[in-house]
C-alpha cells in the first residue's frame, strides 16, 4: 500500500501508531522528536514497498513456473491424462489426443470415459489396474490396445499398443495416467522372435546335415563342423545385439559407445574375479544392450541439456523395466532380461525398479552396476563434462558395500590401481 508523504497525514498516522503502542502525544515536546517519528514512519513505508515488490516478484515466478508446467503437460511427447476414479477424463494433453485420433476439446470436461477407447478384451486389465492404484496407492501399469470410436457406431481398431502408468494424484479422487506408444517396440520384439524361429529352423536343417556328415566322415571332422556351427550362432547373436545397440544409440546419440564400453568393462571385471571366458564374453554382449529400454523414452528427454524434472526423471527410470519387458522372452546363455532389469539396483535396496537388496540381485547385475556408473561418470554427457576416472573410482570405492558389491569393487580397484587398467575406447 502506498502511503501519503504529507506531514499532517504522517503526523496523524504517527499519533495512531503511538496510541497503539501505549505512547501519548504529550511526550512529543519538540519538533525534533516529531521529525524523528516522521522519519521512522517514512522508513517503514519504504520497507513495506520493498516487501510488496518482493512479494510481486514471487508471484510472477510462481506464475512462470505454473505456465512452464502447463506447457510441458500440454505439449509433452508422452500422452498424459487426469482421470476421475470412474475413469472419466478430466484433463488431456495434445499427445493423447493424437494417439486417440480425437480432438482434444472432445476429451476434456465432457464426461468422456477413457474406457471407451480400449478394445473390449483389454478392459478387465485396465479396470484391475485402477483398483490396485486406489487400494495400494502405488504406481501401477498395464498394456492395452486402443480403438478409435470415431464417434460412430462402428469402432475401428487402431492397432496401436499403449503402456499405461497410473498413480494417485494430489486429489485422492483422481489419478494421473501416462501413456506410451510401445507398438514399434512390440513389432521389434516380434521381429526378434521371428528371427529366432528362423534361426531355429536353420538349426534343425544343419543338425540333419551334421548327422549325414557324421555317418560318412571321421569323428574329428564332425566335431570341427559342430564347432563351426556354434561359432556361426555366436556370430549371429553378436550381430543381432550389435544391431540392437545401434538402434539404441540412434535414439540417444549423445551416449554413443556407452553400452559397448560398459560391456567391455563388465567383462574385464568378471575376468579379474575369476569368471570363465564364456561367461565374460556373454556379459560383454549383455552390456552392449543393457540400456535397450531407453528406446521407449522420448529422445527429447534423453537429449535434454539441463536438469530433468521429477516427472522426466521418473520416466527415464522406467528404462530398466522396459528393457526387461522387451527381452524377457529371448533365450540366452544368461538371464539377460533379469540382469538388465536389475542393473540399477543397489546393495542397500535404494535402487530401482524393484528396490532389491544385496544377494537378491544376480551377480552379473552387480558387475554391470559398477561398470555402468564408472563409464557414465568418466564420460562426457550433454548436461555435463566428464568428472574424470579418478572421481568415478573414488565414488564407487566410497559406496563399497552400501551401494555396490564389495567383491566387484575390489576387483575393479585391482584392475586400475595394481594393473594399470585403462577405460576402453
Amino acid at each position: 500500500m502506498k502511503m501519503n508523504n504529507n506531514p499532517s497525514e504522517l503526523r496523524k498516522r504517527a499519533e495512531e501508531r503511538l496510541k497503539k503502542s501505549g505512547v501519548t502525544t504529550d511526550i512529543l515536546r519538540s519538533k525534533e522528536e516529531l521529525l524523528r517519528i516522521v522519519q521512522e514512519l517514512s522508513i517503514h513505508q519504504i520497507e513495506l514497498e520493498m516487501q510488496n515488490e518482493t512479494l510481486q516478484d514471487s508471484r510472477d515466478e510462481i506464475e512462470r513456473e505454473h505456465n512452464r508446467y502447463i506447457n510441458f503437460y500440454n505439449f509433452a511427447p508422452v500422452g498424459y491424462l487426469t482421470l476421475a476414479r470412474d475413469g472419466t477424463i478430466r484433463e488431456a494433453n495434445h499427445a493423447i489426443a493424437r494417439m486417440l485420433s480425437v480432438e482434444r476439446s472432445h476429451l476434456q470436461g465432457g464426461g468422456v470415459g477413457f474406457g471407451r477407447f480400449i478394445v473390449q478384451r483389454d478392459l478387465p486389465a485396465f479396470n484391475r489396474m485402477l483398483e490396485r492404484v486406489f487400494q495400494s496407492r502405488t504406481q501401477e501399469h498395464c498394456e492395452i490396445m486402443i480403438e478409435n470410436h470415431g464417434l460412430t457406431t462402428t469402432p475401428t481398431i487402431l492397432q496401436r499398443t499403449l503402456r499405461l502408468d497410473a498413480i494417485i494424484s494430489d486429489n485422492p479422487h483422481e489419478f494421473l495416467l501416462s501413456l506410451t506408444d510401445i507398438s514399434d517396440t512390440r513389432q521389434a520384439l516380434e521381429l526378434v522372435l521371428a528371427n529366432k524361429e528362423l534361426a531355429f529352423q536353420n538349426e534343425e536343417k544343419e543338425k540333419r546335415a551334421a548327422e549325414l556328415v557324421l555317418a560318412i566322415i571321421a569323428q574329428k571332422d564332425a566335431e570341427q563342423k559342430i564347432l563351426s556351427y556354434v561359432k556361426q550362432l555366436e556370430c549371429a547373436m553378436q550381430s543381432t545385439l550389435h544391431a540392437v545397440a545401434k538402434v539404441v544409440e540412434a535414439h540417444d546419440p549423445y551416449t554413443a559407445g556407452h553400452e559397448l564400453r560398459v560391456g567391455k568393462i563388465s567383462a574385464d571385471i568378471a575376468r579379474e574375479m575369476g569368471w570363465s571366458e564364456e561367461k565374460c564374453s556373454t556379459l560383454l554382449l549383455i552390456g552392449m544392450v543393457h540400456d535397450i529400454g531407453k528406446i521407449s523414452i522420448p529422445s527429447e528427454i534423453l537429449s535434454k541439456p539441463g536438469k530433468l524434472s521429477a516427472i522426466e526423471f521418473e520416466l527415464v527410470k522406467t528404462h530398466a523395466e522396459q528393457g526387461y519387458q522387451i527381452l524377457r522372452d529371448v533365450e540366452f546363455p544368461l538371464p539377460i532380461a533379469e540382469i538388465i532389469r536389475e542393473h540399477h539396483e543397489r546393495m542397500d535396496g535404494s535402487g530401482y525398479p524393484q528396490g532389491l537388496k544385496g544377494e537378491n540381485t544376480l551377480p552379473e547385475s552387480r558387475i554391470l552396476a559398477v561398470a555402468d556408473v564408472l563409464e557414465a561418470m568418466a564420460s562426457n554427457r550433454i548436461y555435463r563434462a566428464s568428472l574424470g576416472i579418478e572421481a568415478a573410482i573414488s565414488e564407487i570405492e566410497t559406496h563399497r558395500g552400501s551401494l555396490f558389491d564389495p567383491e566387484v569393487v575390489d576387483a575393479m580397484l585391482r584392475l586400475f590401481r595394481e594393473k594399470g587398467y585403462q577405460l576402453p575406447d
